[in-house]
């Protein structure tokens, strides 16, 4: 069978075709058919290797903008790291500064009675003179400021303490919740009240004998 006029172009093709499928092989198709239709296949086989390029080139496009918007990320990512790095830096500088800055107060021990639980118009004097004793020693933590506290419990009022803690190791949730607790449990009602209001007579009193 004879082959058509192949161009420059088609020869080209022709090429690319003898190294996707073997030279024997692509010209034995090629031979196969008519000129015209060797013309047709020639030329689909280009319109594929083009519309395969760009399909290529599209992806590889596709990856490499994927690959930048990855980079500027880890870029964002680092930079903001080394933002809070500067910043957590820059604080603990400042507080440590601040902190030897401020002169220390000397811890100074404070007699405190022991509280039974028993006479309860005792417990709100109790309550100052244990919070005194614990400012005095520069306790400002909760947890040891309840600690020390219950340290000062005794009789009832202890037994109530340790009891609570040891169903539930987080019976109180600061110093605060304590006292609330133990004046719940100890006082009676309304007693804040009624003890601020003798304490006001008693002051008035003392004013009016000078």
């Amino acid at each position: 069978m004879s082959s058509a006029q192949f161009s420059e172009t088609h020869l080209v093709t022709i090429r690319h075709m003898c190294s996707a499928l073997g030279e024997q092989e692509a010209w034995s198709l090629i031979h196969a058919l008519a000129p015209p239709a060797q013309l047709h296949l020639v030329e689909s086989f280009a319109r594929h290797g083009e519309n395969a390029r760009q399909d290529i080139a599209a992806q590889a496009q596709s990856l490499a903008s994927e690959r930048d918007a990855a980079l500027q990320e880890v870029a964002d990512l680092n930079a903001r790291g080394r933002a809070l790095e500067d910043t957590l830096h820059h604080t603990t500088a400042r507080m440590s500064a601040q902190t030897a800055s401020k002169p220390k107060q000397r811890a100074v021990k404070l007699e405190v009675p022991k509280y039974g639980g028993l006479a309860s118009h005792q417990l709100l004097r109790w309550i100052k003179q244990v919070s005194r004793a614990a400012d005095a020693l520069n306790i400002d933590d909760d947890e040891i400021r309840v600690s020390f506290a219950m340290s000062h419990l005794t009789g009832r009022a202890d037994d109530w303490a340790w009891g609570l803690t040891c169903e539930d190791g987080f019976a109180f949730a600061n110093f605060d919740d304590f006292i609330e607790q133990l004046k719940a449990a100890f006082l009676p009602a309304n007693s804040d009240f009624r003890y601020r209001a003798e304490y006001l007579s008693a002051r008035q009193g003392k004013r009016s004998i000078r």
